[in-house]
Parts: structure tokens; sequence; C-alpha cells
């Protein structure tokens, strides 16, 4: 119920989704960390991940912003993750990064909750080709592949996060 009221509004213009996102997503620099690996509800983990996914595929041909538009902090000063180039990116481009920076975060704690942070690559990459082309500009197809070979550092043990990578994985070679 509440899911199809949100989507409603999302749906509509790019103005509510830039308000939505810079008032929930981007407002504090550590929101998608704390909602996709260290909430400790799954049902909490599961939306917000729906959320994002949905975010971004309505925001994908939204006019470009950059992240200062959405607040005041960037996202290399959260996880060493930096843009390349221009800063100017759909809100689709400044959400993925969000959660790609993630990644790149030398304290995550990769036994944590993986499992649904990565169906979020693999729902947003089944939304459609331009969806796994930004996937695969952001290398994330080389960044599973390490951290799938990097078992002992990462996932011991962790088949189920390691069949996420593969499902997620197998469609964007499919591109």
């Amino acid at each position: 119920e509440w899911q199809e009221l949100l989507l409603n509004l999302l749906r509509t213009n790019d103005t509510n989704r830039r308000w939505f996102a810079a008032n929930h997503l981007f407002n504090n620099p550590n929101r998608f960390h704390q909602y996709l690996i260290e909430c400790p509800s799954t049902d909490v983990r599961a939306a917000f991940g729906f959320i994002i996914v949905t975010l971004a595929a309505f925001a994908s041909s939204d006019p470009h912003l950059a992240l200062e538009e959405l607040c005041s902090w960037t996202s290399h000063s959260l996880y060493g993750f930096t843009y390349m180039g221009d800063t100017r990116l759909s809100l689709c481009t400044h959400i993925i990064s969000s959660c790609v920076a993630i990644i790149h975060n030398k304290k995550l704690d990769f036994s944590k909750n993986l499992q649904q942070f990565f169906h979020v690559f693999f729902c947003f990459a089944k939304v459609g080709d331009s969806e796994r082309h930004l996937l695969l500009k952001f290398n994330l197809h080389n960044i599973f592949i390490r951290i799938a070979l990097q078992e002992g550092t990462y996932m011991r043990g962790q088949y189920h996060e390691l069949s996420q990578i593969h499902s997620t994985l197998v469609i964007l070679l499919q591109c």
C-alpha cells in the first residue's frame, strides 16, 4: 500500500524525485550504508533497496545535476570513491554511485547482510539495457569478480551472496 503511494509520487516528475533524494537519501552521508548494510531488519533493507532501484529507474532520463544540488556532502568524502570527470550526472547515476561507493569502503564488513545489498544491483540490472550499461560503466562486473575471487578476505562460506553476485554478472554480461 505505502509502496504504491510512494511510487505514484516518484513516477510523477523529476522535481518530486529530486526532492525525495535530497531530503531522504542524500541528507545523511551514511544513509545508504545504514539502510542497505547495517539495518537489522530484513524488511527495512528490502524496502530501502526497492526504493533505491525504483527511484534510480525513474530518474534515468532526468536532467543532469551536480551532487551539490542535492546536498552539501560529496560521495568521495565517504568511502574514497570519486567521480570520473564531470559531476553533473543524472540522479540515477548519483544513486548508483552511492551504492557502488559502499563496496569501496575499506571498513565494510562483508559478513553483514550482503545478499540484499547485491540484490539491489541485480534488480537494477534487470530494469533494462541502459541500467546495465550504467553498472558496466562503474566497472561493477570487475568489482564483483574481484570480490568473488577474494573469498578469504570477503565472503568465506557465504554462498548466498556469491550466487547473487553470479546472477548479477550473468545479466551484465548479456549486454
